[in-house]
């Protein structure tokens, strides 16, 4: 059985069209790799005074999105 994705039509603005292209992209892999080592080096290897670390929270959520996104390319690729 052939599992298909099914799109929701929402509007979207201009910024978050041009967020989902991006993300639609081949790199997307790359993107999420970046964005981990980003995170991990800005928790671990900054001075907490010189960081909001509050905010890992949501960086920790868009890097769960963008997985989420690149587990469904890899996904749609083999189906």
């Amino acid at each position: 059985m052939r599992r298909k994705f099914l799109m929701e039509s929402i509007k979207v603005s201009p910024a978050q069209k041009e967020l989902l292209e991006l993300l639609a992209h081949k790199e997307v892999h790359g993107y999420l790799e970046s964005l981990k080592m980003v995170h991990y080096l800005g928790t671990y290897h900054v001075k907490s005074d010189a960081a909001e670390l509050w905010a890992s929270g949501s960086v920790q959520n868009l890097i769960e999105c963008i997985q989420k996104i690149a587990n469904e390319d890899f996904i749609a690729q083999y189906n």
